[in-house]
């Protein structure tokens, strides 16, 4: 197989992808669709019901924490007694307890996605390759993948971090650079928008981890306008819809819709990383 990565881009923008994009229930065998949509949806809505309890004792431990605390500035007479150990650790296990479910939902929810967007994608690229091979294809790619996120997350986090501390500490000496702070979140997601491709390379070409970081920007080098613009496309809706949905005013209403619209453009999303991908380095089918 010749070296994708030295040819041309030629990715488009959003107009050329976006129908083939939305239609998320179509492949060549729709019971994948069908089913990656079911569990993504279970897990979604399941974990936030799940999540609920838990969401409610973390924010009644804080009540308490805050109306103490404001009893105390009324007075005049702050001191670190206020703090009741017994419900501070109770509000921290709350917390935790939120932070493992969110993280389980959101790891399902990669993987699932991720086997919807690799049959997508092999049903273009090697369509003569049964489900059985697919399958095994995925799980033989799984672990390489999940190990290259984990350090690629890590990574993201701490340019995160440094470059809160470090727009914190200029905002604060040059209050008129505080602006900066806003675009830090803006940055981050422009970078996570230049490694769309990340897991696709290691599922086609099964290079090494950190063989894929060089590779990945290789690929993204020559469209990245176009590569960063379609890759908001799914964040933008996501945004516009949160909007809405905070008018609503039956709580389980609200998350059962957001859940369907999350669940919809995470497929979509994947689509559509699909197509750039095939018009980015161009695969040709293995014999």
């Amino acid at each position: 197989m010749s070296n994708p990565y030295k040819r041309q881009s030629r990715v488009k923008p959003l107009s050329a992808y976006i129908k083939e994009s939305l239609k998320f229930y179509e492949l060549d065998q729709p019971i994948v669709a069908q089913i990656s949509f079911v569990l993504l949806l279970g897990v979604t809505f399941g974990g936030f019901i799940f999540m609920a309890p838990y969401m409610q004792k973390l924010w009644a431990a804080y009540d308490k924490l805050s109306a103490k605390f404001l009893e105390q500035m009324k007075s005049m007479d702050f001191n670190a007694a206020f703090i009741d150990p017994e419900l501070y650790i109770e509000m921290i296990n709350y917390l935790f307890a939120v932070l493992i479910i969110v993280f389980a939902i959101k790891a399902i929810s990669f993987v699932v996605s991720l086997f919807y967007g690799s049959w997508y994608y092999l049903s273009i690229a090697e369509p003569e390759l049964n489900a059985g091979k697919r399958i095994r294809l995925f799980l033989l790619r799984l672990p390489k993948i999940l190990v290259f996120n984990l350090i690629f997350y890590l990574v993201i986090a701490t340019i995160g971090m440094f470059g809160l501390f470090g727009f914190g500490i200029v905002s604060a000496l040059v209050p008129l650079l505080s602006f900066l702070l806003s675009l830090l979140p803006v940055a981050l997601i422009v970078l996570n928008s230049l490694f769309v491709f990340k897991d696709l390379i290691i599922l086609e070409f099964n290079i090494g981890i950190f063989r894929n970081f060089k590779k990945t920007l290789e690929l993204t080098r020559a469209g990245r306008k176009n590569i960063i613009l379609n890759s908001l496309f799914p964040l933008l809706i996501s945004w516009i819809f949160s909007y809405f949905l905070v008018s609503i005013q039956n709580t389980m209403l609200a998350v059962l819709i957001s859940s369907f619209i999350e669940v919809i453009l995470l497929l979509v999303s994947q689509r559509l990383t699909v197509r750039m991908f095939i018009d980015a380095s161009s695969p040709e089918p293995k014999n």
